[in-house]
């Protein structure tokens, strides 16, 4: 991973926008998550996207660090 990279996965409905689910996506200082989502197209105010980084809920504004996990998405519900 290059050391100023989170590790990127997609998951449900986004998945569909890459050729991968799993990749590492370079970041500079200043950048959040809403960042993060414009650069890679995602919809940032879709309210069945949901974010994960090191496995806890974030919030948009959360700052990124080089190195995290970051996972975007769509929950789903099962009976």
């Amino acid at each position: 991973m290059n050391v100023d990279a989170v590790e990127v996965r997609v998951h449900g409905r986004f998945r569909q926008l890459f050729e991968r689910h799993q990749f590492d996506y370079e970041i500079h200082p200043g950048d959040t998550v809403q960042v993060l989502l414009e650069r890679l197209g995602l919809p940032g105010e879709a309210p069945d996207l949901w974010v994960l980084v090191n496995q806890i809920p974030a919030e948009r504004d959360h700052p990124l660090r080089p190195g995290e996990q970051v996972v975007f998405f769509q929950p789903v519900a099962g009976g």
